[in-house]
């Protein structure tokens, strides 16, 4: 059977390809690290893809030219490097130490500020456990300030100048005294969207639930009748997917990936050939769009979040860390202490991509139920120099709905008429994506039941879309993130998508594409 033709058997059964089948990552060049250089403890790439940021056991921090492979600025602190998050000026690095805190770096100018870990999560008190410790660190385009998770998840915000602003918040380890609920393992928080996702067990309840620390308060808690001690693993960087381990003794490994804002579950990867006892590593891209999956002593797969299937393996080190750039196209990562490995993601789904590229079938093709043929089409619609206009030709800004039509068919869902009813509903539901507010308000104005019955009707059928990325709201992801691989050319077409009705798809998904090129 032809190679290629291997590489993209999809198994029907699980939707997924075994890791013995997925092609390994194609290597484009290595860089030798420095001697006396620690270990690699962390990969990040800079937002403009142009460089490469590693953070080291032995403290050092290294800016890598992407292009030449050399090293441009170094830093040498004193302490193990865990996490790295970078400004969008593509110069400013925090740097996350454990329990020694963090250090903002200007990689310009070589200037540094550092905060205590025990100073910069001092308020509130840390829970009864050894640190605190510096956890995760995301830049919040929002706020214009890097978002820093402790182990013990307390949640502040740290301007690039080093100031703290606001303050610390944690998320509970007990919820009420009756429950006697606790988090039974770490919590998943996704900083800049301000989220925290724990598994509560206690004798009256066993339940998932979602922290908000900008309201300091649960916003969603979901009951899990048929796992035994699930565990949260990762959370995407936007607050829209997460990662559950099932523990259930099945053997394999299950991941089950779950909509945060809804907590509804909505598939399972299944890593093959990986025992359920065994440790495993699982983390998001920054953009949220792939899924990566280590397990212990194995290669890490790959997957492609909108169809929850694997499409390549990275030979992972002993300490597995790499990074997808942001451009979607290369992967940078440590197989071994001594060098670094630039891979290109591109090639291993498109091996042999044709001479003349027809957008019209691309198009067609990026709703494919095979996400390797999906993402095949999107590299190569995002290499074409027609691509922006041929997007903008198909996908329009979504409209922002009348504002007097949107009142009267919510009036509507009460009229003793049931033609009325009838209509209102019909027309509520084809806008109801960019509705999303008008119809959470209208349930707290205490609606008739028929009506409040309607809209949560309505407010499923809009989230069932978001969640199974299916039909035309799978191409509107697929066609943004074809415009984010094709880099600055696309930068005015995004801002034209994200400007249209606030709670659309579409507009969400251009805002934060954008936020993340800037």
């Amino acid at each position: 059977m032809d190679y290629r033709i291997a590489c993209l058997v999809v198994m029907l059964v699980t939707g997924l390809l075994s890791a013995a089948e997925l092609p390994l990552a194609v290597p484009i060049a290595k860089w030798a690290l420095p001697d006396g250089a620690g270990n690699v403890h962390v990969l990040e790439w800079m937002p403009d893809g142009k460089a490469v940021v590693s953070g080291e056991s032995s403290g050092g921090v290294r800016i890598w030219d992407a292009a030449t492979g050399r090293v441009k600025v170094s830093l040498d602190s004193q302490s193990p490097v865990s996490v790295l998050a970078v400004h969008p000026d593509n110069v400013t690095v925090c740097i996350g130490c454990g329990e020694d805190g963090l250090t903002i770096w200007n990689s310009q100018t070589n200037q540094t500020q550092t905060i205590a870990a025990s100073d910069l999560f001092a308020q509130p008190k840390a829970k009864d456990r050894m640190g605190p410790s510096v956890a995760s660190i995301a830049w919040k385009s929002e706020t214009g300030t890097f978002a820093v998770c402790s182990d013990h998840e307390i949640l502040v915000h740290v301007s690039p100048d080093g100031k703290q602003t606001g303050e610390a918040v944690v998320m509970p380890e007990m919820f009420g005294k009756g429950e006697r609920a606790y988090i039974r393992d770490h919590a998943a928080v996704a900083p800049a969207a301000g989220l925290g996702l724990a598994y509560y067990e206690g004798f009256e309840v066993d339940e998932l639930r979602l922290w908000d620390f900008k309201s300091k308060s649960v916003i969603r808690q979901a009951t899990l009748k048929e796992l035994a001690r699930p565990t949260t693993l990762a959370m995407s960087p936007c607050g829209q997917r997460s990662i559950v381990r099932d523990l259930r003794r099945s053997g394999l490994v299950q991941l089950l990936i779950f909509d945060v804002r809804t907590l509804t579950e909505i598939g399972v990867v299944s890593l093959e050939g990986t025992k359920n006892e065994s440790p495993l590593l699982a983390r998001f891209s920054h953009d949220g769009r792939w899924l990566l999956a280590t397990p212990f002593g194995k290669p890490t797969i790959i997957c492609d979040v909108a169809r929850l299937a694997p499409v390549a393996k990275v030979a992972a080190g002993l300490k597995p860390c790499l990074s997808i750039a942001p451009d979607g196209r290369r992967i940078i990562a440590c197989p071994n202490p001594s060098e670094l490995v630039l891979l290109d993601l591109k090639s291993t789904i498109d091996p042999n991509p044709p001479v003349t590229v027809d957008l019209a079938a691309c198009w067609s093709e990026l709703t494919s139920p095979d996400a390797a043929v999906a993402l095949r089409a999107a590299y190569r619609m995002a290499a074409h120099s027609d691509c922006v206009a041929f997007i903008g030709g198909k996908l329009k800004p979504v409209a922002k709905p009348v504002a007097a039509d949107v009142t009267k068919w919510l009036a509507d869902l009460s009229s003793p008429a049931f033609a009325a009813r009838q209509t209102a509903v019909k027309k509520l539901t084809a806008i109801a994506d960019q509705i999303r507010d008008e119809l959470a308000q209208e349930l707290k104005n205490n609606p008739s039941p028929e009506a409040a019955e309607a809209i949560r009707t309505i407010q499923d059928s809009s989230d069932r879309a978001r969640r199974k990325l299916e039909g035309e709201t799978l191409r509107s992801y697929r066609a943004i993130q074809v415009l984010e691989m094709a880099g600055p050319q696309a930068k005015k077409l995004l801002n034209e998508y994200a400007s249209g009705a606030k709670t659309a798809f579409l507009t969400e998904e251009s805002v934060r594409a954008r936020d993340r090129s800037r």
